[in-house]
C-alpha cells in the first residue's frame, strides 16, 4: 500500500476535487423541483486536486501520477538542495509557467527536497531546470 509523501500514512485512495460542469434533468414532484439523470461534462476550471485522505494535503494534479501512486510504483526522486528548491520557487508564477509548475511539485521528506523524475518527463522542462540550476538530471 502506498504511503502519503507528506504525512507518511499508508493510504489506499485519494480524495478528488474539481470544478465540473454538470447537466441534469429537472422536474416537478409534489410541488418541488427534483433533479435527476446527473451527468458530469468535465472539469471547467484549473486542474483537479487529489489529496491525502489523512492529512488533507494536495498530492497530485495529474491522473497518470495518481494511477502510478495508487499502484505503488516507485518514481525516482531527483534530490534538490534547499538553495536549489528556493531558486526554483522564487520566480513569480506569472513570469515563468515552468517554474510555477516545478514549484507546485517540489516535495520534502526526511532527507530533504526533491522532484519526482516523472515531473521532468518533458525535455523542455528538464532543459529549463538545467539552465536554472546549472546541472544535469
Amino acid at each position: 500500500m502506498p504511503k502519503c509523501p507528506k504525512c507518511g500514512e499508508e493510504i489506499d485512495h485519494l480524495i478528488y476535487y474539481a470544478y465540473e460542469l454538470q447537466k441534469a434533468s429537472v422536474g416537478l414532484v409534489n410541488g418541488n423541483l427534483e433533479y435527476y439523470n446527473w451527468d458530469s461534462l468535465g472539469v471547467t476550471k484549473g486542474e483537479p486536486d487529489y489529496e491525502c485522505p489523512k492529512c488533507k494535503e494536495v498530492l497530485f494534479h495529474d491522473e497518470e501520477e495518481v494511477k502510478k501512486f495508487l499502484q505503488n510504483k516507485k518514481d525516482r526522486k531527483i534530490r534538490l538542495t534547499e538553495k536549489e528548491a528556493y531558486r526554483i520557487s522564487q520566480t513569480p508564477p506569472n513570469e515563468c509557467w515552468i517554474c510555477a509548475y516545478l514549484t507546485e511539485r517540489i516535495r520534502k521528506d526526511e532527507q530533504g527536497y526533491f522532484l519526482y523524475e516523472s515531473d521532468l518527463k518533458d525535455e523542455g522542462i528538464r532543459e529549463h531546470l538545467r539552465q536554472i540550476l546549472g546541472r544535469d538530471f
